[in-house]
């Protein structure tokens, strides 16, 4: 079969020529399209700032495992990550400004 004739078979919609898939063979349908990409639908965007900053200083006190915290809040370890990450850049920040304003 040539190529041309395989893309012709594989658009009317017939079974798909072998090692060829269509989207629809492996995507579920579903009623809103991207709605597994909404940022909004994922657990991290629903978490209320308190928790991140709560999430945040464990993460750096170390108290527990990020897999534990991340397991805990519903989030990723990624997520876990990220908060005390930016955490700790806050709480840097904030002792240059307070070494800088300190007299000598």
């Amino acid at each position: 079969m040539t190529d041309a004739a395989a893309a012709a078979r594989f658009n009317r919609g017939s079974q798909a020529p072998r090692g060829l898939l269509r989207l629809s063979d492996t995507v579920a349908s579903s009623p809103e399209p991207w709605s597994h990409m909404n940022p909004s639908a994922c657990s991290e965007a629903r978490l209320p700032e308190a928790d991140r900053i709560n999430l945040a200083i464990l993460a750096l006190a170390g108290t527990a495992t990020s897999t534990g915290l991340a397991a805990e809040h519903d989030v990723s370890r990624k997520f876990v990550y990220q908060q005390a990450n930016k955490a700790g850049a806050a709480l840097a920040e904030d002792a240059r400004s307070a070494r800088s304003q300190s007299p000598d």
